[in-house]
């Protein structure tokens, strides 16, 4: 009985059940009551980003745009230096000096296209991700927070999780309760019908033997008909009682195991 009601209080899916509802609720109350504490925050960060045109022609474009705006800016200012008295390379002093438009635009001798060397430039630059990337300031902050006053709403907060755990465990305790009377009751119930397997046994046999002495007074001469007939009538009683208290036995461990709450053969 007690290896029994011991088994049911620890493997009752119920009670197992009920008993984990409760832990949480334990734990909800305690984060509720760590409200009143001050609150230390910490955090870090390294960032880092990259960024790639996934078409190397718009950037091409772009830089013979502005290459060939830079060779007609050139290509203006040395007009006038030459227009000027003794401009030109080796002119006056103060005068200026006539620039090389191609190398200060990246155009080739055409003046039409870019130079092969800023092309494989352009794109070697541009060939960034995923592993090249500018990275971000190492940044780090730290903040602490006091609770002073929120309007009674940690009072509120803990009263309603320490009644809801409250709640819980009496609940588990009046199922604990449920389970050692079923526990009990069912196994009492379950020793009872063991028992009326013999006693129903013994009426069987009983039977029999007294069927038997029918059939041999009668054979004697000094029994009836009817007598054997009531001796049979008897034994298919005995025989339907002896089955039936079969089945409610094992009705009764079956009722026992819903009890425990596992089973047990």
């Amino acid at each position: 009985m007690n290896q029994l009601l011991s088994l049911g209080l620890a493997e009752n899916p119920t009670i197992r059940a009920g008993r984990a509802r409760e832990t949480s609720a334990s734990w909800s109350l305690k984060a509720q009551r760590a409200r009143y504490l001050p609150t230390l925050s910490f955090s870090a960060g390294w960032q880092g980003f990259s960024q790639q045109f996934t078409n190397d022609n718009f950037l091409l474009s772009q830089a013979l745009s502005s290459g060939r705006s830079t060779f007609s800016n050139c290509e203006f200012q040395n007009s006038l230096i030459r227009s000027l008295p003794g401009g030109g390379i080796g002119g006056q002093p103060g005068v200026g000096t006539v620039a090389d438009c191609n190398a200060f635009s990246g155009l080739d001798a055409t003046g039409q296209a870019l130079t092969p060397a800023l092309i494989s430039q352009i794109r070697a630059q541009n060939n960034v991700f995923p592993f090249s990337f500018t990275s971000q300031p190492f940044s780090a902050q730290v903040s602490i927070s006091l609770p002073i006053f929120d309007g009674f709403n940690r009072n509120l907060q803990v009263s309603q999780a320490r009644n809801s755990r409250d709640d819980l465990k009496e609940q588990v305790r009046a199922r604990e309760l449920q389970v050692r009377t079923d526990v009990q009751s069912r196994y009492l119930a379950l020793r009872t019908s063991y028992q009326a397997i013999g006693v129903q046994a013994s009426n069987r046999d009983a039977a029999r033997d007294q069927l038997k002495l029918a059939q041999d007074r009668y054979r004697l001469g000094s029994g009836s008909s009817l007598e054997i007939s009531d001796a049979q009538n008897s034994v298919q009683r005995a025989e339907g009682d002896y089955v039936n208290a079969i089945y409610d036995y094992h009705k009764a461990i079956v009722a026992l195991e819903l009890a425990v709450g596992r089973p047990l053969r």
